[in-house]
């Protein structure tokens, strides 16, 4: 884990022209680690909120992006998780990202 402390205004405006663009609530954490994302191309992202991975994937960066499950699974970390933290849903975020990238980006 990172503290971001610099984030540049142009990468948090696209991360919310992109939200706005795709009709998502991202809040302001989600929104800053996303435009930390740009910003830093080894960085790796992991979150079980909905509209975050809705966005990453609208952005299509879901390349560089991971469940907790698929983390904890890494790590031979062995906990009972909630379902929104399982690489299916995970996947299902995703596979929503790409489809709003279809109809709104072409």
């Amino acid at each position: 884990m990172e503290i971001i402390d610099e984030i540049e205004v142009r990468n948090l405006q696209e991360v919310e022209k992109e939200a706005r663009e795709a009709r998502l609530i991202i809040d302001s954490g989600e929104l800053t680690s996303i435009a930390h994302l740009i910003e830093n191309t080894e960085e790796i992202f992991c979150s079980a909120d909905r509209a975050a991975l809705v966005l990453i994937s609208y952005m299509n960066l879901e390349d560089r992006a991971v469940s907790l499950e698929k983390v904890c699974r890494g790590s031979s970390i062995h906990i009972r998780h909630l379902p929104k933290h399982s690489e299916y849903r995970f996947k299902e975020y995703i596979k929503e990202g790409k489809t709003l990238r279809i109809y709104n980006k072409i």
